[in-house]
């Protein structure tokens, strides 16, 4: 999400000129998809496969994320502290939720 955002205000922002410098100016999105506007070729390529195989490689090369988004250890670790299943805890509903939920969890593995 937090690179989509960043892909989105970058690609979509004004590059503006800059003196001495022979770099492109202009919109990169519109840059890409639109080159000869800007005096450049297109050096895209086709792909000579579906998104089938693009989804098994990214299967094959990537991780998924940890359920709760740590590892089981530390899981087991905050069970065996709080004495609470996971499960049957509540999700912090908002970041300050989160951040006191954080702090109370420090404070408990810094008092073991």
């Amino acid at each position: 999400m937090h690179l989509d955002r960043f892909r989105q205000t970058w690609n979509f922002h004004r590059i503006r000129s800059e003196p001495n410098k022979e770099v492109p100016t202009g919109i990169p999105n519109v840059m890409f998809y639109q080159p000869l506007r800007y005096g450049a070729r297109d050096c895209s390529c086709h792909l000579a496969c579906n998104i089938a195989i693009l989804d098994d490689i990214a299967d094959s090369y990537t991780e998924a994320n940890p359920q709760y988004g740590c590892s089981r250890e530390f899981r087991d670790l905050l069970e065996l502290v709080n004495g609470q299943n996971m499960h049957e805890s509540d999700l912090p509903a908002s970041p300050n939720d989160a951040n006191v939920l954080f702090i109370e969890m420090v404070s408990l593995l810094d008092s073991l």
